[in-house]
């Protein structure tokens, strides 16, 4: 469904189509990409840069606020990420995602109820989708470490593969680019089944180049500065820490040597940020063992970030760029409501309320599209019901289950190898689904 105005969730945040916010619209969203860069370093990078680089006394003091501040979003704090939490039902990587949804597109509607079963090393799809005056379609879709394969009952008996590791050099390859093809689905796979990912090793090998980097970095106790935090103003205890620009330029360069982060450019992303900023003087400030406030100081313009809590200290969150706020996190807990948004450069990107009662969320995004829905989560299945959604000329509504175990069935029929097919054979099977088509359709 094309989704104007949403989140990629496999890429990261990024808006590739929307509303019309101004007339600057370009001018806003170059803004906007820069404000969700920034908000992402500020979110996952400066805490976690923090977290392993501090030794001694106040390092360690500050070390504690940072795991205790960002431990708040594990534990529980956050209701509507405790009620979606699935990491004991997927843990074993053997589960079940049940789809019933209902929707359309433009003057296109369709049903789908499928099941995408998670089974180890592969996944399997499998259901059937009605598509406006189309008849109900079954299909069987597996992925695995080798192949592509697809089973369509009504077109005849064919197995259809495509092997992701082989040359495919059959007509496809005058069609697409099956190089590109093959990395696509290889890295595909890898990310869905965690292969040659960041592991334990990479981390560990990581920590140890940000230690040697920054082991001798002075830490230094400053003056105590009063922030707001939890509604009211406060003194919290400083202290400063420089890391030099050549420092940061190693660490860069590690993170991008980890195989499973090149194509991501992760440390390009972040050298466009940090390659004009020298060095970095760091100053932070903790309040009752948790991160009130962190000012970052460079030759780029000032970036500080306030811890401003509420029920738990990340529950508000400001970050001002040069005297321009960049990010907003805002939230609060009202009986057994919860309720939240984010925002950067004052556009507000996604809002929630959430009823812990009986598990009701309402969504919100760029404040234009809004949606329903219910939750139900008993640590063994987690279950939304999702109300009709409209976006533009767009809806879909139903439901989603994740359930623990999962029934995978094999593939059987002809083999159509469609990496290696002629044109000839490629045009015969287009003649017969076209035959198909007719048929079903009436069509002559």
């Amino acid at each position: 469904m094309n989704n104007p105005g949403s989140f990629d969730t496999t890429t990261g945040l990024e808006i590739t189509e929307g509303p019309v916010l101004a007339p600057d619209n370009t001018k806003k969203n170059k803004k906007l990409r820069i404000g969700i860069l920034i908000a992402a370093f500020i979110l996952i990078c400066v805490p976690a840069v923090l977290a392993v680089i501090f030794l001694g006394d106040s390092r360690a003091k500050i070390i504690r606020a940072i795991r205790n501040t960002y431990a708040e979003i594990d534990n529980g704090s956050n209701k509507l990420l405790s009620a979606l939490d699935i990491e004991d039902i997927t843990a074993k990587k053997d589960f079940t995602v049940s789809l019933d949804l209902a929707g359309g597109i433009s003057d296109t509607d369709f049903n789908l109820n499928a099941d995408i079963m998670f089974d180890k090393d592969l996944v399997q799809m499998e259901g059937d989708v009605i598509v406006s005056y189309i008849p109900n379609i079954e299909f069987a879709l597996r992925f695995d470490e080798e192949r592509v394969s697809l089973h369509i009952p009504m077109i005849k008996d064919y197995l259809f593969v495509y092997d992701y590791h082989d040359k495919n050099d059959g007509y496809i390859s005058i069609l697409t680019d099956t190089g590109a093809l093959n990395t696509a689905l290889a890295d595909s796979y890898d990310a869905i089944f965690s292969k040659d990912m960041v592991s334990s090793k990479d981390g560990r090998k990581l920590i140890d180049v940000i230690i040697d980097e920054l082991k001798e970095t002075e830490v230094k106790k400053t003056e105590s500065k009063e922030f707001e935090v939890d509604g009211k103003d406060v003194k919290c205890a400083g202290y400063e820490i420089m890391v030099s620009d050549s420092s940061i330029e190693k660490i860069l360069d590690e993170l991008g040597d980890i195989d499973a982060l090149k194509d991501m450019r992760i440390d390009d992303r972040l050298y466009d940020i940090l390659d004009k900023a020298g060095d970095i003087t760091l100053q932070v400030y903790i309040y009752k063992n948790k991160l009130a406030a962190i000012d970052m100081k460079s030759d780029l313009p000032e970036l500080n970030i306030r811890f401003e809590g509420g029920d738990y200290r990340c529950q508000n969150v400001n970050a001002v760029l040069d005297g321009e706020e960049v990010l907003s996190i805002k939230g609060d807990i009202d009986d057994d409501v919860e309720k939240a948004s984010i925002s950067i450069f004052d556009q507000e990107i996604i809002s929630y309320k959430y009823d812990l009662s009986n598990g009701d969320l309402n969504t919100k995004i760029m404040g234009l599209y809004s949606s329903d829905a219910k939750i139900k989560n008993d640590g063994k299945s987690l279950e939304i019901e999702l109300d009709l959604m409209d976006i533009e000329d767009s809806y879909v509504g139903g439901s989603i289950k994740i359930k623990k175990g999962s029934s995978v069935s094999e593939l059987s029929g002809n083999e159509f190898d469609v990496g290696k097919a002629s044109s000839d054979e490629i045009d015969a099977l287009i003649k017969e689904i076209y035959e198909v088509a007719a048929g079903i359709t009436g069509s002559n």
